[in-house]
Formats: C-alpha cells, structure tokens, sequence
C-alpha cells in the first residue's frame, strides 16, 4: 500500500512539472503578432533577406528578470506616450508563466528553422555553445526567443518579449508594443531591455 501510494505521488509531481514546462500551441491569433514583426524586419533597409538565417527556438520564454511592476509600467507609458491597461499586463503575464509549443506558423521571406528548446538549452550550457551552434547549425546567424503575446481584452493592443543571441557576446533583449492599425498589426512601440 504504502509503494502504491509513493509511486502515486511521484507520477503526480512528474505530470505536473511537465504541465509546467508546456501546456499546449500557441492560438492563430498571436502568430498575426509574431509575423507582423517580421514583416517589420524584412522591410528594414539594414536588413539583407538572402544572407539572414535564424533559429526560433520552439516553446516560449521570458527572462526572469523581466518584472513588470507598476514603476516599470509608469516608465513604459511616459516613455511610449500610451496607457498600457491592466487588462494587457495581466494577460502578458499569465500566458508567461508557463512554456508552450511554438509551431511553424511564421510567415516570412526570411530563412529560418526551429529549434528543439532542451537541445538549445544544453548547447547554452556548454562554455563554448557558439561554437557547438555553428558547427551544428552551420547556417544559423541569429537565434530568436519569444513569449506569448500578451493581448487586450479588445484584441487591438499587443504586447510581445523577443530575444536575440548572435554570438557569445552578441544579443538583445526587446519588450514590443503593438497596435492593430487599419486591421493590420503595427510595431508602434520597443523597449531594448539589454543588449551585449
């Protein structure tokens, strides 16, 4: 009885840290966000489709650092001359509390794969993972992070945490602000959180 009753326990705390790690997809929805920024990139004039090729990684994630308090908030709206309601905040933050799937939903002209997130996170722990990358994924310049997009309750405001890694001591780190324009998602509005 008592082995019965252990076995229980430990199946119970294995099933629920996995439900921790990755609940389930991503809805179409947030994909809208996620490729109007893309699209943002393609039309850059710094940017060079045919010689980009990037690695998104395959669940979400969000640094933990990140603390969106009502100081940092305040900052954020003076700084973006816009209210961020909390209707906008509290979804950004309960989507980001856990990891979810990532599926190939991107469209985009630039080339990109998607990368298992535990063989990227044992890469990251190795000294050299630079140059494990690039030996792994010879094509890879840039890999891509990114959480959930956080929405407002009238699905016109977006909020979405991005990171970049491009080399040892090369990477971003950029909160964006989003609009529904005419129907059309717009970047309206970037806060680079770090940068190396």
């Amino acid at each position: 009885m008592r082995f019965k009753l252990t076995l229980f326990l430990f199946s119970s705390i294995l099933f629920l840290n996995n439900c921790e790690k990755i609940e389930s997809d991503i809805p179409q929805n947030e994909y809208a966000i996620y490729n109007a920024l893309f699209i943002k990139i393609t039309e850059s004039e710094e940017v060079e489709i045919d010689s980009i090729n990037i690695a998104i990684v395959d669940s979400t994630s969000l640094r933990n650092d990140l603390i969106l308090n009502n100081e940092y908030i305040s900052e954020l709206e003076e700084e973006w001359d816009t209210e961020l309601t909390k209707d906008l905040i509290n979804d950004f933050r309960i989507k980001n509390t856990s990891r979810y799937f990532i599926q190939d939903y991107f469209k985009t002209d630039l080339k990109y794969q998607l990368i298992v997130t535990n063989e990227i996170d044992k890469i990251f722990d190795n000294s050299f993972s630079w140059l494990v990358i690039e030996e792994r994924f010879p094509n890879v310049r840039s890999i891509l992070r990114f959480s959930r997009v956080g929405l407002n309750t009238q699905k016109n405001k977006a909020l979405l945490f991005m990171s970049i890694s491009c080399g040892a001591l090369c990477g971003t780190s950029t909160l964006l602000y989003f609009e529904k324009i005419d129907n059309k998602w717009e970047l309206t509005n970037e806060k680079m959180f770090s940068v190396s």
